[in-house]
């Protein structure tokens, strides 16, 4: 008897480590599918035309980027997403964005860096993202 009771008992082991590996399986999945769609966005948004934008929600959109290397890059968009909530990404090779954006204007100087080719703003909850290719800044 003792015999069925310890083959019941490692079952619900076996059980147990196949629902923790599942789980964490999905965060893995979830964490690494957020990574690769924004890095997927950059490629789109590198083979768009410069100042064009696609988007795959009408919640957010890329509206212009423009930039000036070594001085400044301007960045317009519109949400009405909680601004906390969203990432901007660029694939210049010296320079990234770091925290949120805090208005849907960014007009920020980037001195003695380059203009990357293409920019994306996500959303962090719902994965929604915006990419577009980069235009030389008009005066």
């Amino acid at each position: 008897m003792k015999r069925r009771s310890q083959r019941g008992q490692g079952l619900v082991e076996y059980a147990l480590i196949l629902a923790l590996v599942a789980v964490v399986a999905i965060v893995i999945l979830g964490v690494l599918g957020w990574v690769v769609q924004g890095g997927l966005g950059l490629v789109l948004g590198g083979l768009q035309a410069p100042g064009s934008s696609v988007a795959s929600s009408s919640h957010l959109s890329l509206l212009s980027v423009q930039c000036e290397s070594g001085n400044r890059i301007v960045v317009d968009f519109s949400t009405d997403l909680p601004l906390n909530e969203l990432t901007l990404r660029n694939d210049a090779p010296d320079w990234y964005w770091t925290g949120y954006p805090t208005s849907t204007h960014i007009d920020m100087g980037i001195p003695g860096l380059s203009c990357p080719r293409s920019v994306i703003i996500q959303h962090q909850k719902t994965g929604a993202i915006s990419a577009a290719g980069v235009a030389p800044l008009s005066p």
